[in-house]
């Protein structure tokens, strides 16, 4: 239900009020007449679909100048912000300001952000994000790179609508991103990429309203222009080249809670071909996890994570997520495998304590592997993960025992690949649903192997992190039902 005032005309005789309702439910309207801020007249009638005018007697004193919908929220409406007539204008508070329901508000807040290749980054973030729903979400954060020297930052825009049929709610959006990823000190330049992704989500309505559940289909393109340094034949560095990778995807996400139980589902399908190259690949992963509380905040995981190229032009190749081969599968997400740009990396290609963030990957192993062909496949891959939480711990903070392995289809000749291999089990440490900290305990022969080449040994080198950056958006920490 979402009425709106969309005329009004007073002649003296008569005030006529002509009432929308843009939703699909017809729940019953609420309309006050005001003058000088005090109630002059109002009505209740019952819900209507489409346009509707209603008629207010004439004033002894004038015209009124105010007509308003439901202020005291009695009703169920979905956007009290237009439930207004003369409309408010649109209102510049700081962050922490208490919403207004009268009115549009755009929220400003002072920026600080660090990684290692823009270094230090100041500017402001703007956005409309709140408790009360909005027809349109738009945050935007522009920033100045000290280290890159030219603006960064990201931002969104999102316009739900809540059809009737098969989907309760359809999002158009796009959003766009732009950071460094390199910097060469010596020759003085910055390598910088730009990420553009228009995309839609259709969310399927609830068979059974009271289950709580979410399904969304996702279809999106991905534009990204990352650069390439051009080097004389004497080795002076001349100019940047732009190079674009476009990604189109198809996802499916589902979560589920019963109770004790919690249920999450992800399928992808991934299609590209590699810049100007005729080489190109189809990718089908997905991930599948349940949970079991066995106290409160307590809980005992599982999951599941599969990967397969349906094609791919370099299924044998040794090359893995550089510029001659996109879309390696990989045990372990590292800034390195993130070829989309997908993730909010400190130092994606650095080998110090930020080489040491990772996200899921197609395994869900949480050691990394950053060099070489070692949890790495062009062809397939599986991986198990088991974590519990000890029942000792808070609230916010968990400490978890963790264990994960893998399987995969590693290059072997031009033409065939081998079954390799590899486990870890650990302890982790999560501060909410942000922060996650992970200390190996024990690897497998191969990943021992494969660690004591890469950092002689050093174990400081084998504990990794992850931060939640979608925990961190306005629209996520105001909307209660944001994906």
């Amino acid at each position: 239900m979402d009425y709106t005032i969309s005329s009004v005309h007073q002649d003296g005789q008569t005030a006529d009020v002509t009432i929308t309702n843009k939703g699909s439910l017809r729940g019953p309207l609420i309309l006050f007449a005001k003058k000088y801020g005090q109630v002059q007249d109002s009505l209740v009638a019952e819900g209507f679909e489409g346009s509707k005018t209603f008629s207010f007697p004439k004033l002894k004193d004038g015209l009124y100048d105010d007509f308003e919908i439901d202020p005291h929220l009695k009703t169920i409406d979905l956007y009290p912000q237009n439930n207004y007539s003369p409309r408010r204008p649109v209102a510049l508070k700081f962050v922490g300001s208490s919403e207004q329901k009268d009115r549009n508000l755009l929220f400003i807040s002072p920026i600080y952000a660090w990684n290692a290749y823009d270094k230090n980054m100041l500017g402001i973030g703007l956005y409309n994000a709140g408790f009360y729903t909005k027809k349109l979400y738009a945050s935007v954060i522009p920033m100045y790179s000290f280290g890159a020297k030219t603006i960064v930052g990201q931002g969104e825009i999102r316009y739900p609508f809540f059809p009737q049929g098969l989907f309760h709610q359809i999002i158009p959006q796009i959003s766009a991103r732009r950071f460094a990823y390199f910097n060469n000190t010596k020759d003085g330049y910055s390598e910088v990429y730009n990420r553009i992704v228009p995309a839609i989500e259709f969310h399927l309505r609830k068979k059974n309203p009271a289950r709580n559940q979410s399904r969304i289909i996702t279809l999106s393109h991905e534009l990204v222009q990352s650069e390439t340094p051009f080097y004389t034949n004497t080795g002076e560095f001349k100019y940047l080249d732009k190079v674009l990778h476009q990604y189109s995807l198809l996802q499916f996400k589902a979560h589920q809670k019963n109770g004790i139980r919690q249920q999450q589902s992800w399928l992808s399908l991934e299609y590209s071909q590699y810049g100007d190259t005729p080489k190109k690949y189809l990718k089908l992963s997905g991930f599948q996890s349940f949970s079991f509380n066995y106290k409160a905040h307590k809980s005992i995981k599982i999951g599941l994570h599969g990967g397969y190229f349906l094609m791919n032009d370099a299924r044998y190749s040794t090359s893995f997520n550089n510029g001659l081969v996109l879309g390696s599968l990989a045990a372990s997400g590292t800034g390195r495998d993130d070829y989309r740009f997908a993730q909010v990396y400190m130092g994606r290609n650095e080998r110090n304590v930020w080489a040491q963030q990772i996200y899921s990957g197609d395994a869900g192993m949480k050691t990394p592997t950053l060099d070489g062909p070692f949890g790495h496949s062009n062809d397939w891959m599986i991986g198990i993960n088991l974590l519990a939480d000890l029942p000792t711990n808070g609230f916010f903070f968990h400490v978890s025992p963790y264990f994960d392995a893998a399987i995969f289809a590693a290059p072997e000749s031009t033409h065939s690949t081998q079954l390799a291999k590899m486990y870890s089990a650990g302890i982790q440490i999560r501060g909410g649903d942000v922060l996650k900290i992970n200390f190996p305990v024990f690897n497998s022969k191969e990943l021992n192997l494969y660690l004591k080449q890469r950092s002689s040994g050093n174990y400081l080198g084998r504990i990794t992190f992850s931060i939640n950056m979608d925990k961190l958006r306005p629209r996520t920490i105001f909307e209660l039902d944001a994906p």
